[in-house]
Formats: structure tokens, sequence, C-alpha cells
């Protein structure tokens, strides 16, 4: 039927959750360099040795949605401009020299500093394939030109020895989102949503794993300049000295996200329903309660397919949590004979999106006994209430019948329309 597909295909939607992802990656470790002596056969040598730690601060901010009509799909949209790395790493350098000239040879560390390797860029989260950015490459640098200058009589009088060098740290990393994770399953694309089968449950609650991968290369260029004096100075400039102190590429979890979805839940004791023989003129009525036993609230449509003879007041209901609401279903047959119809209850329960409860009854015309009963209001209960003869005592039961049911509408606490 018509109304049938077009209620499967409408859409509907639990609370977002909001969070907040922030993680922090260990891009150098405990990195250890030693460039042993450069150059390696000489008079004059220098060495460095280095040592590093620190890494890059992540965050990021979005939300976790929940929509069905049948089958929850569980999706993560990026709130734009909220993403952001910040390097922070420290190195710990110690230059030494030596020299062998003659009879003269001398080795000794001459300095030793604490450099730092800082940056920060912003992005738009998740960096996943398929969003506005796939990834984020950036270059953090030295926070300040660092100079080595050393000068030493290592004879008075007869030796000395000069040394001069600037260092310049680079950090360049590239950082990518690689899937969001559940127990149920993953999204690798932006956009794409995890599939979970409906329960009949109030609230579904997970916890999500956002996995990002890092790739990380620091170099090191020294550029160094020394001398030594020895009655006569022998100098040395050795052109830049790369050295590669980490080359990194790992994929890492940040802390789960915690996410709960309130969920409606239908409870109804409402079944086929046979109103009996009613005669002509004359109504009967089925309530037809509706209990949300969910955290979300529960709302929907109801309508008639078949026959018009049956009739649903009201077509829209909502109940909140732990209430119940519903409609009257009535029947006034036109003409005799059986006749059917088909109460389709449409609502956002995921597990029970279309309730169909199955409506018979028979319309009799009885003029021959002048005992009938006429204008009888005939209940769901089976019984019959008098209510006058004529057209006039059915206006006065469809009234007593629509007073009623507002009366029980709005003893309800919390309820819509």
């Amino acid at each position: 039927m018509l109304v049938l597909l077009l209620s499967a295909a409408q859409a509907h939607e639990s609370d977002p959750q909001y969070f907040f992802l922030d993680d922090t990656a260990d891009l150098l470790g405990s990195a250890e360099l030693d460039s042993d002596w450069l150059p390696e056969d000489g008079l004059l040598a220098v060495r460095f040795q280095v040592e590093a730690e620190g890494g890059a601060d992540v965050e990021m901010q979005g939300q976790g949605t929940l929509g069905w009509p049948t089958d929850l799909n569980l999706g993560f949209e990026p709130t734009p401009g909220t993403g952001s790395i910040e390097v922070d790493s420290e190195l710990s350098v110690v230059v030494s020299l030596k020299f062998d000239i003659d009879i003269y040879s001398w080795e000794s560390e001459v300095a030793s500093e604490r450099v730092e390797v800082a940056g920060r860029t912003e992005f738009e989260p998740f960096v996943l394939v398929g969003g506005e950015q796939e990834s984020v490459e950036m270059t953090a640098e030295g926070t300040a030109e660092t100079i080595f200058e050393y000068s030493y009589d290592v004879l008075s009088g007869v030796a000395s020895v000069g040394f001069y060098a600037d260092l310049q740290p680079q950090s360049d990393l590239v950082f990518e989102g690689v899937a969001w994770q559940v127990e149920e399953g993953e999204a690798t694309e932006a956009g794409e949503e995890i599939v979970i089968p409906a329960e009949r449950q109030p609230y579904y609650e997970t916890d999500a794993v956002f996995v990002g991968s890092w790739e990380n290369e620091l170099n090191l260029v020294f550029t160094p300049v020394f001398e030594v004096c020895i009655v006569e100075c022998y100098g040395i400039e050795i052109a830049e000295i790369p050295l590669n102190l980490v080359t990194e590429a790992f994929e890492q979890e940040f802390s789960p996200v915690a996410l709960h979805f309130p969920l409606p839940v239908l409870s109804s004791d409402a079944g086929d329903h046979d109103f009996g023989v009613v005669e002509l003129g004359n109504l009967a009525n089925l309530e037809v309660p509706m209990t949300n036993l969910g955290e979300l609230p529960l709302e929907g449509t109801a309508t008639i397919v078949g026959d018009s003879a049956f009739s649903v007041y009201p077509d829209y209901f909502m109940a909140g949590d732990d209430t119940t609401d519903g409609m009257v279903v009535t029947f006034s047959p036109q003409a005799e004979g059986v006749t059917e119809a088909t109460l389709v209850i449409s609502s956002n329960d995921p597990t029970s999106p279309d309730l169909e409860i199955q409506l018979t009854g028979e319309g009799f015309s009885d003029t021959s006994s002048s005992d009938a009963v006429s204008s009888d209001v005939v209940n769901s209960c089976g019984c019959a209430s008098r209510a006058g003869g004529g057209a006039g005592g059915v206006a006065l039961a469809a009234s007593i019948l629509l007073v009623g049911m507002t009366r029980r509408r709005e003893d309800r606490p919390g309820q819509g329309g």
C-alpha cells in the first residue's frame, strides 16, 4: 500500500551526542643519535650526540548521530574549524671536538645545549577519505637559531681550539584519519554510517574509537667551523651535515568516546478487532493505547486503510518516556453486511515503524422491531448504552465520546496532540 511505503521511508533520529577528541602522539619516543667523528679521517674532527623527546597534541570536535527508519545508522559529523595539532619537542645536543697534530692530541666535550622544536597548525576534522581535508601536513622548526661557540687554550701559549657551529632542527609530519570504530563495525570514509541492527531497547550506547595515522621525520642540519692553533693554525670548515634523527610511521587510537542515544519503544496490547454486529446509524468504539517504554518521545500517526465506515481520532499521538497516549477507532456502518479495514499506526519506534490492526464489523438494519437498539454507542467492552432514539441520540453519543476522550487526554500529563 502507498501509505505503508511512505511511512517506511520516513527517517527519524535520536538526540545528537557532542564530543571532544584529544590525544597525544609520541612522535620521538626516546630517540638518540650519535654522528660519530666527522670527518672520519683528519687532523680535526667534531662529534654530535643528540637525544630527543616529545610529540604532538591533536584536538577535534564533532557529534555522533543515530538515525533510522529500521536499522540504526550511526554517523560522525565534524564541527568545522575545530581541528588543531601542536608540536612540542625538545632536543639535548652535546658537541665534542678532537685533534691529533704531530705530538699533540686532544679530545673533549665542549658544549651542551637544549633545543626546542615547536609548531602549530589548524585543520578540518576528521581528515578521512572523501572529507573536506584528507590529510594534515606541517613543519615544526627550532624556536630559535642555535649557535655553538667555543674557545679554549689546550696548552697555555702552545695550543688552542676554536669552534663555531649552528644547528637547524626540522620536524615534518603528516596526520590522517583512518576510521571510526565501534563493536558492530567501522566507518573509513567521511559521511559513512555504521549500520546496527535495531533491538527493542530504550537506548543505544557504545564506545566509539577514532584511529589516526602519523608519519614523522626529524632532521638536524649542522654547519660546523673550527680551528686548532699549534704554533700555526689549522682550520676546517665542514659542509652542512644533515642528520636524520627520527623516521616514524604508526597508527594510534584516541581515547574512547562514550555515546548514549535515547530511543522510543512502542508498547500496545491492541490486536485485530471485530466490532461485531452494529445497527445502521449506531457507533461502536475501540480505544487503542500507545505506551512508550523508551527514553526518547514516541510519536506517530494513525490512518484507516479500507472502508469509510471506520474512522480514527486523533490521527496523531505522542507519549513521553514511561507515559501513554492513544486514539479511538469508531465503526459506524452505513450499509448492511460485513466490512473490513486496516488501522495503520506509523511511529518512530525503529523496531515497530508500522503496526497494522485488522478491523471488521457488520452492519444491519432492523426496522421491524420497535425495541431495536437505536442510536446506541457500542463500546469495545461489547456492551451498549442507550442514548435515545434517532439522529439526536447519535449526536449525543458522539458528543459524550469526544468529551470523554478529551478529558482522558488532558488528564495524561506531558502528552502531545
